[in-house]
């Protein structure tokens, strides 16, 4: 195992110590939480069979994520307020959860169905392997359901383990979107506090597909301590790991503002800023170049089960109409509409391109806390 040397070892110390203190501020779990219901459901485009179609997703009101638990979590992750901090959820709880969901909307209305916790379906300490079959046992009765998506961090994606849940879900498709973020360890480790640098994601990734199961990672946008040229340079970069390992969709994330987050308090601080939507369209664009239609990347909807406090914005003026693209280009991935669009404001992003910041990621990081330090 690699060992860290000690500027990067000191960053990440004061990584997780900021990310746990902040969470500490969490306050909006409310014992009159009601386990029963879900938190929320949206509907969103899907491909199947290389078509659009509808998407439901589904999120559950859960126990938490245990990473949160463990390190504080990821530092711009503010899904733990939706939760139970950590209290058990029952099966019988999360069963209610879908069938209460059952009275509001039609599952067969939707061709790919999505269910997150907020944290991770393949780890049995967060949801038991009950709740898990009995979730699939209610889906699987829905004839034009095709494909079920379950959310988890790599780690717990262990092969017996999936293979025995795919079976719970007989003839139905099975993807497991995986929150992968980054393929260069530093910024995964030290600007999103994820951990995982040392798990081999291309075995992993090979190892489900070879069973028949499909992979969508997550990937994210502009994570705290990048500039906005690094950060779209890292999306590439780790779009061509995948396509090098055989995975040719991915879900773009972008990072948003949210409460009892460290992505939170720099903000708060000014020591943090949202991505550009023209970031968005230059990564759209960037990829397409190079790759064509051999790999598609879906731009995710900055909706969650929280509320963000700040997401990535243009002017003002343009930024309804350059998410309505963003939405036209999820259809269908052409990128006509988006090379021909402009806005003044394009000048102000071509600035914040030029910026370069010549401290490395763990000098980076123990310059800005040391302000948090001081504020």
């Amino acid at each position: 195992m690699q060992v860290l040397d000690a500027k990067y070892q000191k960053a990440l110390e004061k990584i997780q110590y900021y990310t746990k203190k902040f969470r500490g501020k969490d306050k909006l779990y409310s014992e009159n939480i009601d386990f029963n219901y879900p938190i929320h459901f949206e509907e969103r485009v899907g491909y199947f069979n290389n078509k659009p179609v509808k998407r439901l997703i589904i999120r559950l009101r859960s126990s938490g994520c245990s990473w949160v638990q463990k390190t504080g979590g990821c530092t711009m992750c503010g899904f733990y307020s939706a939760t139970g901090h950590g209290k058990k959820v029952t099966a019988k709880q999360y069963l209610l959860q879908i069938k209460n969901l059952m009275d509001e909307v039609n599952l067969d209305d939707y061709t790919i169905v999505g269910i997150y916790n907020d944290g991770n379906f393949f780890n049995e300490n967060e949801i038991s392997m009950n709740a898990v079959k009995g979730i699939c046992d209610v889906l699987t009765n829905f004839k034009n359901i095709k494909r079920i998506n379950f959310e988890s961090r790599a780690e717990y994606l262990i092969l017996d383990r999936v293979k025995r849940i795919k079976n719970y879900l007989k003839d139905k498709d099975l993807e497991i979107s995986v929150g992968f973020e980054s393929i260069k360890p530093e910024i995964i480790q030290l600007c999103i506090n994820k951990g995982l640098q040392y798990l081999n994601y291309g075995k992993i990734f090979r190892d489900l597909q070879k069973n028949g199961i499909a992979i969508k990672p997550l990937i994210l946008l502009k994570p705290p301590f990048l500039t906005e040229k690094e950060s779209i340079d890292d999306v590439l970069h780790t779009i061509n790991y995948l396509v090098l390992n055989g995975i040719y969709n991915a879900d773009l994330e972008i990072t948003t503002v949210m409460k009892n987050t460290l992505v939170y308090e720099l903000w708060k601080r000014d020591l943090y800023h949202t991505a550009m939507l023209w970031s968005i369209r230059d990564l759209i664009l960037r990829y397409k170049k190079r790759y064509g239609e051999k790999f598609n990347l879906y731009i995710s909807p900055w909706s969650y089960s929280v509320t963000s406090i700040d997401k990535p914005k243009n002017c003002g003026k343009c930024d309804k109409e350059i998410i309505e693209l963003f939405n036209e280009y999820n259809k269908n991935y052409d990128i006509k509409n988006l090379k021909d669009f402009y806005c003044s404001c394009i000048d102000t992003w071509n600035e914040k391109m030029q910026k370069i910041n010549t401290m490395s990621i763990p000098e980076r990081i123990l310059y800005h806390l040391e302000k948090l330090e001081n504020n």
